[in-house]
């Protein structure tokens, strides 16, 4: 019996130890879940009105002020409590402003705000939504009541237009007791949790008494479009080949240290040895155990291409496998365009503009007959191409040179450069010499593929040869090697086999 009992009272002893480990464990998690704590002793009561919250400290019914001290740049990162309090009347401190006391104060939980609500507040036709984008940095956006082109529905509209979107760091004023309060930006804002409801002010904007209303993630993804990814995350060389993504305060965002990290607005990518993590920058985590390959594409495009086991795949910053999409470029109505055209072995070009179709007074003529070939023509397999300033943008995967002429002789093909220097005689350079089968063309933005011998290779791409290749997804193609072997290659030249 006695026997009996001491187990009992060791089976209780070991529960109400793991579940204080656990706790403690959990307030861990909690603790590094959270963006950034500054620690602030002797606070009685806060001072809040528009923009900026004020700590107040009393002593022998003296009212202090805890001020802070920040760098000359005024840099939120470096802000630190100021060792002297600032002596003060209650009627200066409290001038214009509220006051509410510590205990009446509730402990708050960055992650219980976010992606939950939103705070809406309406004023005629314009409108402000306070949120938090993730327990890093808060997020406002500003919308118009008014008419404009609806993309999706293809019409004109009369609704909300989001014009633009603010995002701020965020960290906590940790003012005892397990008590915080959360400063917006430089303290542009702030966040009271009370045990009614929060007061929250951003700059003149009070969302105390806001709408609640639903996270829209299909927004979200409007927003993101303006978030300056620089100026909240940061990659951290650790140590030789060792790299971690850290805040403004230089906390880690991600506990992990990866042998390579490399970012956009929408996404994070890290790797270990083979092992590949991906996040977007709102820092969900998508699964990636069958990622054998993942690469950031065009932010025109918002999406990340995977190599996902043998399928390749885009992924959504919402974590939705997409669709493939083509980059659409809009002309300018009054950019200048410049033409090429190939007529009887006479190369032409002149620039014109675009609205008004005037021929500018520079001319280039390049005479071709010299050098016998039997046919000529540019990487768009015609005789005319048209520059109108956007063809070879930066995002494209490859750009090939508008000045390469597709080139064939006694049925071999090769590629050519012209030259558009008038002082130099030697209107073409050789590129690739006369000693082809066929080269297929795709126009300016596939890389040449070459035959030989029967065998395949991508120029640029690299110096194997292959049974089969087959046409460019991005950053990817499928393959077919000597030995039979398939698999998809990478356009930079890396090899991933089935």
């Amino acid at each position: 019996f006695q026997l009996l009992i001491h187990l009992i009272l060791f089976l209780i002893s070991y529960l109400i130890l793991f579940y204080f480990v656990l706790f403690t464990r959990l307030e861990l998690i909690e603790s590094l879940i959270d963006q950034f704590s500054l620690k602030v002793k002797d606070v009685n009561l806060v001072a809040y009105g528009d923009y900026k919250v004020e700590l107040v400290c009393v002593k022998n019914n003296k009212f202090y002020e805890i001020g802070f001290d920040s760098d000359e740049n005024d840099s939120i990162s470096s802000i630190t409590v100021s060792e002297d309090y600032y002596e003060n009347s209650k009627e200066n401190i409290l001038k214009n402003r509220k006051e509410i006391k510590v205990e009446d104060i509730t402990r708050i939980k960055i992650n219980s705000f976010i992606q939950t609500k939103k705070y809406e507040v309406i004023n005629k036709d314009q409108k402000q939504v306070f949120s938090l984008l993730n327990n890093q940095i808060a997020m406002l956006e500003y919308y118009q009541f008014e008419n404009y082109y609806d993309n999706q529905k293809h019409k004109n509209v009369k609704d909300w237009n989001l014009t633009s979107t603010d995002f701020k760091s965020i960290y906590l004023l940790d003012i005892g007791l397990g008590k915080n309060i959360v400063v917006i930006g430089n303290n542009d804002g702030y966040i009271i949790p009370t045990s009614k409801k929060p007061i929250i002010q951003y700059q003149e904007i009070n969302f105390t008494d806001a709408k609640i209303v639903e996270f829209d993630k299909e927004n979200l993804v409007n927003n993101i479009q303006n978030f300056d990814v620089d100026k909240f995350y940061r990659i951290n060389k650790e140590s030789k080949n060792k790299y971690s993504l850290r805040n403004n305060f230089g906390k880690k965002i991600i506990e992990k240290t990866y042998d390579t990290i490399y970012m956009n607005k929408y996404f994070v990518v890290g790797k270990i040895n083979s092992d590949i993590e991906i996040y977007n920058t709102i820092l969900n985590k998508f699964d990636s155990k069958n990622v054998k390959a993942a690469y950031l594409k065009s932010e025109n495009l918002k999406s990340i291409q995977i190599l996902n086991g043998n399928e390749l795949q885009d992924l959504s910053f919402l974590g939705n496998i997409k669709q493939i999409e083509e980059i659409i470029r809009r002309v300018c109505g009054n950019v200048t365009e410049t033409h090429y055209n190939i007529n009887k072995n006479m190369l032409s070009i002149k620039t014109s503009e675009y609205l008004l179709k005037q021929t500018e007074d520079t001319v280039i003529k390049i005479d071709l007959s010299t050098y016998f070939f039997d046919t000529i023509k540019f990487l768009n397999n015609k005789n005319e191409f048209i520059d109108n300033g956007y063809e070879f943008a930066s995002d494209y995967i490859f750009n090939l040179s508008y000045k390469w002429l597709l080139v064939s002789k006694n049925g071999k093909f090769g590629i050519y450069e012209f030259n558009t220097d008038r002082k130099n005689s030697v209107a073409l350079k050789e590129i690739l010499p006369l000693e082809y089968d066929a080269i297929e063309t795709l126009g300016y933005h596939s890389p040449l593929k070459l035959k030989k011998d029967n065998f395949f290779n991508y120029y640029g791409v690299n110096k194997k040869r292959y049974k089969r290749l087959y046409k460019y997804n991005y950053y990817f193609c499928r393959f077919e090697d000597e030995d039979g072997k398939s698999g998809w290659l990478y356009y930079k030249g890396n090899e991933y086999f089935d």
